[in-house]
């Protein structure tokens, strides 16, 4: 028995993995691993329990290697080369199996290695039975029309297949690429043709190629020491999609949706858990995090998606019409004329001459530039040339090698319009950003200016927050009559919102951004939005210098007045809470990203301090955990075994919140970091004991007379908390030490009220709307002042 897998370099623990297992039940047997990037740092084969084959080997001259791996991304290259390993092996054997990396053998295979040797192809389809067609999640059938009947992370082939592996291969090294919307996933959909043309054995034993597709309709159960399907022994286990590191989860291919949940199939947990176990003992955590070889050029430009697709689209056409096939990166000497061909124009006739190949791939992704440089032949091609040597290189990660040189300047802003603020915001959305907007909008208005509102409504969160709409001027982004502009939009969707209202919202007129920031680093990704904005306010000085450290416009804090309603009698047993119990409660939109939140680090806290059923409930509150299934799944499991945790994801009215908030004993945030920390403003608006980590924008307000704070650590901010910069850090909160402050709230409640009171006064004073109003007022007459110094009048 003969088997083989692909792998690039950060997947050599699975591949350590398989073929041990694989070897557990085939002593005799050989299996055979090509890494597709040995280079640099070359894989040793002495140290390796797998037979180590290298691109070298498998028949495919070094340019079109070249070309292949210039093309494809690594997912596409390890399945484009497929065919040629196959054939490479069946020269010395007379039957192989492919299986993919992330797959464990758990029985003997040798009855597939008779069948190749038999029929010539062995496959197996996603499916043996229908799977749910229902609510619960999109149907499992609408995926695989895209991904083809069969999977391709398992085949077997006897020597007369040779004909097939030809057919495919040839097709394999030009168009193994995922672009579902032209019936391609890399070398899955081609294979849907081989029954048809060369003949195949399908393999119909729900015993093989077990994995998430077609789990819904196979029961996988741990008898004594050994995995069984349907009754029967597993034979292999495909674990596509499992992330160790999200080891709550069965495969990220679910989506946020996931039909198959752990929390309701323990056996697959316990499979899943020993893999993860194999895992980190064949050196995943070492691996892991490996740079695909291919990805860095030679000079140092890193390829991105941008860059395979221009250079597969022109070595295509190149073959096709008989021109010169553009330069490859990695053969020798040709790097450099790589980036030059890279920076070439795109079309070079008139204006669009100042648009490079690379440029002009951005502008076909996105529709935003379409419209606003819908004629790159006349002046819209010098217009695009300025967005991508300024904005661009912010908004869209242009390397520096290809941003444009040498563009001329914007043209002056048009005059400015009548004295006033025009204050755009979420202001019907239930979110935190959308709370700040009324706030500041009330501050404003507090201060006397005249105050114009233009909705936003660019949001995922609902918006029926209640607002008395016939108090305000309501007026569209074409119609504001103000010289001032406050956008209470944050950063990342500046830009969005500048294409959304159009030029005339800015024309004259000074702009302030009200922006929310929770971390230290402030990305360059997010750069952008200074050119959206004359100066930036936000809410604590935490936000200030992270911000202010990338900018040379004026970042100030303002005092954000934070007012909350009156609290109707608190309702428990519509919100299904328990009569009387004290609660914990923590509030958290799962946009805010969960991982920055970290309700999953509470959950633990609260177990550290409480033994199950002694007398407190935690209640973990949240808003949009059904685009985040994923996420909602995380924070079950860690609850899973604490009836007195309720997690509660849905939306509340305005009352209810109220009545939730204030009929707390203690309110408690262990996040990682905070811009400002509204829900823990609130809770002490309505005199309650607060916990929080004492790290970041919430020291603004809090202090351990007014609240109870948590020690931490600073650590790396993981690659998965997008869009915080791993580069950068936040807080590990202490969870014992949160434990022993939850406990000591829940054990002396008189300490606790007296500690809210002092929080109520500190709220009351530093952040009513009178004190708001103040700032604005004065900063709203500097702004003024200094137009006038600059010849800049509104009219009135």
């Amino acid at each position: 028995m003969n088997a083989c897998t692909i792998v690039a370099r950060n997947y050599l623990a699975h591949a350590r993995v398989l073929a041990r297992s694989f070897q557990e039940h085939h002593p005799g047997g050989t299996f055979s691993v090509l890494v597709i990037d040995d280079m640099g740092e070359p894989v040793s084969a002495r140290r390796e329990p797998f037979r180590l084959v290298r691109l070298a080997d498998i028949g495919i001259e070094r340019r079109e290697r070249h070309r292949m791996a210039t093309m494809y991304s690594v997912m596409e290259f390890a399945t484009a080369v497929k065919p040629w390993l196959l054939r490479t092996l069946l020269e010395d054997d007379d039957h192989i199996v492919y299986l993919d990396p992330d797959i464990q053998v758990f029985a003997p295979l040798d009855d597939v290695a008779a069948l190749a040797r038999e029929h010539g192809i062995v496959l197996t389809p996603h499916q043996l039975d229908p799977a749910p067609f229902d609510e619960r999640s999109e149907p499992i059938e609408t995926t695989l029309l895209y991904a083809g009947v069969y999977n391709l992370g398992f085949v077997g082939v006897g020597r007369q297949a040779t004909p097939f592996l030809d057919w495919w291969g040839e097709r394999l090294g030009r168009t193994c690429f995922v672009a579902p919307q032209m019936a391609r996933f890399v070398d899955q959909r081609w294979v849907d043709f081989v029954p048809g043309l060369f003949g195949a054995h399908i393999l119909r034993d729900p015993t093989f190629n077990v994995a998430w597709w077609n789990l819904p309709t196979r029961d996988v159960r741990r008898v004594g020491d050994r995995y069984e399907v349907d009754g029967e022994p597993l034979r292999f286990f495909h674990f596509s999609g499992y992330d160790p590191d999200a080891a709550h989860l069965l495969s990220k291919h679910q989506g946020t949706s996931p039909r198959v949940l752990f929390s309701e199939r323990q056996d697959l947990r316990a499979i899943c858990d020993q893999y993860r176990e194999r895992l980190l003992a064949e050196g995943y955590r070492a691996v892991h995090e490996t740079p695909y070889g291919f990805d860095l050029l030679p000079g140092g430009l890193r390829r991105d998606t941008r860059i395979r697709e221009l250079y597969r689209d022109h070595l295509i056409n190149a073959e096709q019409t008989g021109k010169p096939e553009p330069p490859n990166p990695h053969e020798p000497g040709e790097h450099g004329a790589f980036v030059e061909w890279l920076n070439e124009p795109a079309d070079p006739r008139g204006a669009a001459a100042l648009v490079s190949r690379y440029v002009h791939r951005i502008w076909v992704e996105r529709t935003d530039l379409q419209e606003a440089f819908p004629n790159l032949r006349w002046h819209d091609g010098a217009g695009l040339a300025r967005w991508a040597t300024v904005q661009g290189r912010r908004e869209s990660l242009i390397p520096l090698e290809l941003v444009p040189r040498g563009v001329r300047a914007l043209p002056a802003p048009a005059p400015p319009r009548g004295e006033g603020v025009n204050v755009a915001g979420y202001f019907r959305a239930e979110l935190g950003i959308g709370e700040a907007a009324r706030q500041v909008l009330s501050g404003i208005r507090r201060a006397g200016e005249r105050a114009a509102v233009v909705m936003y409504t660019d949001t995922w969160s609902r918006q029926e927050h209640p607002l008395a709409e016939g108090e305000l001027e309501i007026v569209g982004p074409e119609a504001v009559p103000y010289d001032l502009n406050v956008i209470c939009v944050n950063a990342d969707r500046c830009p969005t919102f500048r294409h959304d209202v159009g030029p005339h919202f800015f024309d004259g007129r000074y702009s302030v951004g009200v922006w929310f920031w929770e971390v230290e680093g402030f990305p360059k990704v997010f750069h952008g939005a200074f050119d959206v904005v004359d100066e930036i306010w936000v809410c604590s000085e935490f936000a200030r210098q992270a911000i202010a450290a990338e900018t040379t416009k004026p970042v100030l804090v303002m005092p954000l007045p934070v007012e909350v309603p009156p609290a109707p009698p608190l309702q428990r047993a519509a919100l299904g809470l328990p009569e009387h119990a004290f609660y914990f409660l923590f509030v958290f939109d799962f946009f805010s990203v969960a991982e920055r939140k970290n309700a999953v680090g509470l959950i633990e806290a609260f177990s550290r301090a409480f033994a199950p059923g002694e007398g407190p409930v935690l209640v973990v509150k949240s808003i949009n955990g059904h685009h985040f299934m994923t996420r909602v799944e995380e924070l079950r499991a860690a609850a899973a075994h604490r009836p007195d945790v309720v997690l509660m994801d849905r939306y509340l009215s305005a009352q209810e919140k109220a009545a939730l908030m204030a009929g707390c004993g203690c309110y408690v945030s262990l996040h990682r970091s905070e811009g400002f920390g509204l829900t823990m403003a609130e809770a002490m608006a309505y005199g309650k004991a607060v916990i929080g980590t004492g790290y970041s924008g919430n020291v603004t307000f809090m202090d351990e007379g007014t609240a109870r704070l948590v020690d931490y650590e600073l650590v790396p901010i993981p690659a998965s908390a997008a869009p915080y910069p791993s580069d950068s850090r936040w807080a590990e909160p202490d969870l014992d030490h949160a434990a022993r402050h939850m406990r000591e709230i829940y054990e002396d409640p008189e300490h606790g009220r007296a500690m809210g009171a002092r929080a109520h006064l500190r709220i009351a004073t530093a952040h009513s709307v009178d004190r708001a109003a103040d700032w604005i007022a004065g900063r709203l007459g500097e702004i003024r002042t200094m137009r006038r110094a600059r010849g800049i009048s509104a009219a009135s």
